[in-house]
């Protein structure tokens, strides 16, 4: 079963676990807001709303909705009460389009709370596709590489987490499957595992000792903000686990739920080819 809960439903789950506002709070913080493409192209006229939770009545409130301006940027004046920490820029009704989350927690009338949205692909990168080149961080060596330093092998990218229950048994058949041929598809083929739903790279790396799952590298999502890893964006990632199957020039062969695929058999396939 994927993480699949309800963006709303998630949002206010981290707002449970934020401050108390203060009720009788009088004076104001401002907040802007920037709206781009991974590319690094802003985006102009595009709709956005700002709105806050309030626990208490569990409701959410809209305080702002209105367009980008031509630098892509949504500016609001004295429109946030501070030490309240559940505001969220939303793009799209219920943030389909990306989301960020703007704490005035510390903050102080005056202040300004600023936060990107980054928009990915319109639709999910699939078969036939060529994949993302997205950054990836080594949670043994603390290097960065890109996927396309990858390019020439076959590539089985498995995206997961290590709350993620239903990641688990895939995550040990990856490790059996690398063990297995090890020699065989050195050079030509290669499973990494890919956390992009975890806070922190030492988090997985102790995981993944506990398991002993050392015979396939494994890298982590550090690009991006908490709950929005570049690298989710780029393949639109919905839930965990989700697996793509990659062949030597870069295009995707296969993407989906690695719980149902024999990805063995298909590496071998294209290795084959």
């Amino acid at each position: 079963m994927k993480k699949n809960l309800p963006l709303l439903s998630a949002l206010f789950l981290l707002g449970m676990l934020s401050p108390l506002f203060a009720q009788d709070a009088t004076e104001s913080v401002s907040a802007k807001v920037i709206l781009k493409r991974l590319s690094g192209e802003l985006v102009k006229d595009d709709t956005l709303k700002i709105i806050k939770f309030d626990r208490k009545a569990r409701a959410q409130i809209e305080i702002f909705k209105g367009k980008t301006d031509a630098n892509g940027e949504i500016n609001l004046k004295n429109k946030l009460i501070p030490e309240f920490a559940d505001y969220y820029c939303l793009r799209g009704e219920q943030g389909e389009g990306g989301f960020a989350q703007l704490s005035t927690v510390g903050k102080k009338a005056g202040d300004t709370v600023e936060a990107t949205i980054l928009i990915g692909p319109d639709k999910a990168p699939d078969k036939g596709d060529m994949a993302p080149d997205i950054a990836m961080y080594d949670i043994n060596t603390g290097k960065t590489v890109k996927l396309s330093d990858f390019k020439g092998q076959v590539v089985y990218l498995d995206f997961w987490a290590t709350w993620c229950g239903p990641c688990q048994q895939p995550m040990a058949k990856n490790n059996e499957w690398m063990k297995k041929n090890k020699d065989k598809w050195a050079g030509k083929a290669v499973i990494l595992g890919f956390s992009a739903g975890d806070k922190d790279a030492e988090t997985v790396k102790k995981h993944v000792e506990k398991k002993g799952w050392t015979s396939f590298p494994q890298y982590w999502a550090k690009e991006g903000q908490p709950g929005q890893p570049i690298a989710n964006i780029a393949f639109k990632i919905q839930g965990f686990p989700t697996a793509i199957m990659i062949d030597q020039t870069g295009k995707i062969t296969w993407r989906g739920h690695p719980g149902g695929h024999d990805a063995e058999k298909e590496i071998n396939e294209l290795i084959a080819k």
